[in-house]
Order: C-alpha cells, then structure tokens, then sequence
C-alpha cells in the first residue's frame, strides 16, 4: 500500500461534524472498526448520556432465534449506554452517508454502506429513474480479532481523536487515573505538525472539498505517508524519545511543510469565497501529534473510548510491554490533542 490511510480507533460514533470533516481531508481513506464488543465493555464501566434515548429508536435484526442484540448480558442502565453509543454510530452514518464507500470504508453495515438504493423504475428518455432507498441495519458482529492488526500491518494509522461534547460519567473504580493523563502517555515520543483547522462541513461539502484540492491533496497524502513509514523506521532506530522527536521535526520541515505550504496557499486564496464552509472565516491551526504509544490496537480501541469521553480509566490495563509495540500499534496519530488535553 503507498497511500495515506487511517483507522479511527473511537469507531463509528463521531459526535463532532469538524472531526468528520478532519478526516475526510486529512486521509485518502477512513477505516472506522466495529467495535460492538469494547462498546459492551465500555457500558460495563461508563454511563454514556445523551438527549436522545436512542432505545426507543433502534431495532435489529435477530442474531439468533430468540436473541434480538448482544446486550442481554447487561443491565438496563448499561443498556442504555450501549444503545446510546449505537445510536450516535447510526446518527454518524446518516448523517454523512455520502462519504461512505469512496472515503470511510467499514464492516459495521453489510457491503460497507448504510443506505441502500435500489432501482425500483426506469425512467424515460429525459427522465428521472425511480429509487427505493432503505437503511442497513449495524451489523453488531464484532469483527476479526485480528482485522485491526491486520490493518496496521499494512500500512494503516491508528487515529485518536475526541467524542466532543458528549456526557459521560464514569463508574468509581480502584486504581484509575483520567483519559487526561492517558493522553499524555499516548503523546510519548511525539512530533507534532499543524493541518488547517475544519468545522463540522456536511458531507457533500467535504467531497467538494476533496475534489477542489484534487492537485494539493494528493501531495500532501504522499508526504505524510512517506513522513509515516521513515517516523516508523526511526521509533525502532532511535535510541532516546528527544532523537526521535529531534528527528521527526526534522521529516516534518522537510517531507510534508511543502505540501502543507501550497495546500495553505491554495486555501487561503479562496476561503473568503468558499473554504470558509470547510475551514472557517478566520485561520486556525488543527494540531496533529504522531506518537509512539506503548500499547496494543485492542488497547488503543478502549483507550480511545475512554480518552474521547474524558473517563476516568484503569492504568494498569493499558500500559503494554515495549518490547511489543514496534510490532503492535507503532506510530499512532492523535487529532487536537490541545482540547483533549484541556490546554487554550
């Protein structure tokens, strides 16, 4: 693979329109993993609130005789949590299923799709055709143990990035320190780098988008992917965090500030007229942090849930033997880390 791809470890549910449109521009392409089983975990630990109750609104197809979700193990408040999780996936989708297919690829709907449309009519010679459009229902079988690994191994970036203004509480536990302090840990041996920052555009406007920056795209794709497999061969070459660091910045000056120049450029020339939907009226730096964190994909999906919803997380659980992560998660990059981290 020698394309510029990602997978956005917090999974289908993006609350923040502005992150939708981060990764739309940032990445050629979006793997968003089903991670029905860390949903259920994290409902286990974690009261998810939001102001819809998604539990009247949701329905699924029988996973077998008998059995309508994989929830019944769980309470009915941790129910709720599960199904209000569920519902900001399918709000995502909806909301943004034009995306899907050409942008954000995933296996959490059948055929990679929420909607379906199928030909009901052909019209006539200067007619419409005629179409049935219909939902695909989530698919809540978790996927391949080995499928995010699998992903990583060939060239994907494990993404985090935040829920946005969403409550959640945190059930007290023995032991925990805050997502706060685990972004701090994920930020280990980091180099940072600014990207325009977005605002939440619909989905149409982030294709048009895509299409208007068609020739400063794709050389910023290529730039970060290069930055990408030369920062991977320095996290295991470097001896110290300060030369990987040292050494990154160095990548950042030289691989992908060109391409960030002349995709600024082209921006700024226009943002008045048009960019303003995608990157606002005024300038403002989205900052993007590649870090080297020491700990598994499966790992990085749960710290992702708790780390986006500012949870309060067990520590203990998290931290993995460093001897493993060059072949694990590697380098993982973090979106706004500033917010997450609570900092102006």
């Amino acid at each position: 693979m020698n394309s510029f791809k990602a997978v956005y470890c917090s999974g289908l549910a993006i609350p923040s329109q502005a992150t939708v449109t981060a990764l739309g521009l940032l990445f050629e392409r979006v793997y968003l993993p089903n991670n029905i089983e860390f949903v259920l975990e994290f409902s286990k630990k974690y009261r998810l609130n939001v102001d819809r109750k998604w539990s009247d609104e949701l329905s699924f197809a029988p996973l077998s005789p008998g059995v309508e979700h994989p929830f019944f193990g769980l309470t009915p408040a941790q129910q709720d949590t599960a199904y209000n999780y569920l519902g900001m996936c399918f709000s995502t989708a909806m909301k943004n299923h034009e995306l899907f297919g050409n942008v954000i690829e995933t296996d959490a709907f059948d055929g990679g799709v929420p909607l379906l449309a199928e030909l009901i009519k052909q019209g006539s010679p200067g007619e419409l055709n005629t179409y049935r459009v219909s939902k695909v229902p989530l698919n809540l079988v978790s996927e391949d143990d080995h499928k995010l690994s699998n992903l990583i191994s060939s060239g994907y970036i494990p993404v985090v990035g935040g829920f946005g203004n969403v409550n959640t509480s945190a059930i007290p536990m023995q032991g925990t320190t805050t997502a706060k302090a685990l972004a701090a840990l994920l930020a280990i041996k980091s180099v940072e780098m600014f990207f325009p920052a977005t605002v939440g555009a619909p989905a149409e406007v982030i294709l048009e988008a895509r299409e208007r920056l068609r020739d400063q795209l794709p050389l910023f794709w290529s730039a970060m992917f290069k930055l990408s497999v030369d920062l991977k061969r320095a996290i295991e070459e470097c001896v110290s965090s300060e030369e990987v660091v040292r050494v990154g910045v160095e990548m950042v000056d030289t691989i992908v500030r060109p391409a960030l120049t002349d995709l600024n450029h082209k921006i700024e020339l226009e943002r008045k007229n048009w960019f303003r939907r995608v990157f606002g009226e005024v300038y403002k730096g989205l900052r993007v942090v590649a870090a080297n964190p020491p700990l598994t994909p499966d790992q990085l999906i749960r710290s992702a849930l708790a780390l986006g919803a500012d949870a309060a997380i067990s520590a203990s659980d998290q931290v993995y033997s460093v001897e493993k992560i060059k072949s694990e998660a590697g380098l993982t990059y973090l979106l706004e880390l500033d917010a997450l981290l609570g900092k102006s």
